[in-house]
């Protein structure tokens, strides 16, 4: 949701108790006053907003800690005379960087740190019959301090009362439900979460939902592809960063609408064809939420892709890997390599794989992390003897052999030559029939 620094914050409070031209130095005494004072190995209380300290042993502020006099040090810094002033202008100052704070915004104290609230992770919790019930996350502030300041260790803010009841009240994100009408189901979905203490919206048609997705947060997606424009949303969901983290249950009509799609399409984190019990989608919903708060401090995105064996379809999905080969981080020759790699792979899952029979799928798998792009390719063919391709792959004395294999249409080892020199590692199932393809973003030494 972006972030603001204080001293930003300050340039809208003119109209405020000091005139504008004293704002900003309201707010460079203030990071230097809390700054001196947590170096000093002091708490640094603000009066309704929080205060910060230094972390003992056990992770709290040691007993018989020194407070510092943070207003009075602003006073002398400023050479201000009336205290009350300047105390009003601190607690419009920082009354505005609480409202960023509760619209979803970081607040960067330069010279001190960066103040956000964030969730934490859900909790299962049992009910009597034995199922299982996901409890929303809470809120609470984190502090990230800045660099200056870390020699004093472990740094501790801990929010006012009244203002950490208003952050533990905010629930960052809510439960999405995209469907064509709000009936008895939509009912029973909503009734369910809300009981649970979630926020739940009901959305009716896909063009309100993208408004929602793009400039809110949800923690859950659950979408019925009765809807024509059904990928429309998945594409928006899935291919941005900063919504891919995102679960999405996608409903599908029937067994064969998801089975072979007409065109490349963006799988669901969980797919459900009807018909369904009530009690799966539940059961789904809540793995999603758990499984999501476990890999996305693993994995930066996920995208699961499915296309029939077409020659547009197969255009399709690998225009589609460059886009996101293209916000990976990879640098450009890199992106060009693993292009080039996947674009084989493919080829190879329609041509080898699946004969061109367009009632077969491809399935595709794209994960990116901090270190490294895996793409996993599947086809429904009977997979072949990869073994000795792979092995012999790296070898110039393979070459001619793979060429006159390649001219009589059989599956030869040009191919699983480039794929080895585009990427840092192949690897295909004991079958033949799925290849997994890496590439680090950063060449290894």
């Amino acid at each position: 949701m972006g972030e603001i620094k204080l001293r930003e914050l300050s340039k809208g409070l003119a109209a405020g108790p000091l005139p504008a031209d004293r704002t900003e130095k309201v707010v460079e005494a203030l990071a230097d006053s809390l700054k001196a004072a947590i170096l000093s190995g002091m708490e640094a209380p603000l009066p309704g907003f929080g205060g910060f300290a230094p972390a003992g042993k056990d992770g709290t502020p040691p007993p018989g800690l020194p407070k510092a006099d943070v207003l009075g040090d602003v006073c002398t810094r400023l050479g201000e005379s009336d205290p009350g002033r300047v105390r009003a202008m601190v607690d419009a100052i920082l009354e505005a960087a609480k409202n960023q704070l509760l619209e979803g915004k970081k607040v960067v104290i330069e010279d001190l740190g960066t103040l956000e609230v964030r969730r934490e992770r859900p909790e299962i919790e049992k009910q009597p019959k034995g199922h299982r019930l996901i409890k929303p996350a809470v809120s609470a502030l984190h502090f990230a301090p800045a660099r200056t300041i870390s020699t004093a260790g472990r740094i501790l803010f801990s929010a006012a009362d009244d203002f950490r009841k208003k952050v533990e009240s905010v629930r960052t994100s809510s439960i999405m439900l995209v469907v064509p009408e709000r009936d008895f189901f939509a009912k029973t979905l909503e009734y369910y979460f809300e009981n649970a203490g979630w926020d739940i919206e009901v959305f009716t048609k896909v063009v309100d939902a993208l408004v929602k997705i793009e400039t809110g947060k949800a923690y859950l997606v659950i979408l019925d592809a009765l809807f024509e424009d059904h990928q429309k949303f998945c594409y928006a969901l899935k291919v941005r960063r900063e919504t891919n983290s995102v679960p999405l249950i996608l409903l599908h009509p029937s067994e064969a609408s998801f089975r072979v799609p007409a065109e490349v399409a963006i799988s669901g984190d969980e797919n459900l064809t009807q018909p369904f019990e009530f009690r799966q989608l539940l059961d789904q919903a809540d793995a999603e939420i758990v499984r999501t708060a476990e890999e996305e401090l693993i994995f930066e995105q996920q995208v699961n892709l499915r296309l029939p064996t077409t020659e547009t379809a197969v255009e399709g999905v690998i225009d589609m890997a460059h886009k996101l080969l293209e916000t990976s981080g990879l640098n450009e020759e890199g992106q060009v390599a693993v292009s080039a790699a996947f674009r084989e792979a493919v080829v190879n899952a329609a041509q080898h794989g699946n004969k061109y029979r367009k009632e077969k799928t491809i399935e595709i798998q794209y994960l990116l992390d901090a270190e490294k792009i895996t793409l996993v390719i599947r086809d429904q063919g009977p997979g072949f003897n990869h073994e000795q391709f792979v092995k012999s792959g790296s070898t110039r004395d393979a070459i001619s052999a793979a060429r006159e294999r390649h001219q009589q249409g059989r599956m030869g080892g040009l191919g699983i030559m480039l794929m080895l020199r585009c990427c840092d590692r192949l690897e295909y199932n004991p079958q033949g029939n799925q290849l997994t393809l890496t590439k680090h973003l950063k060449a290894r030494e």
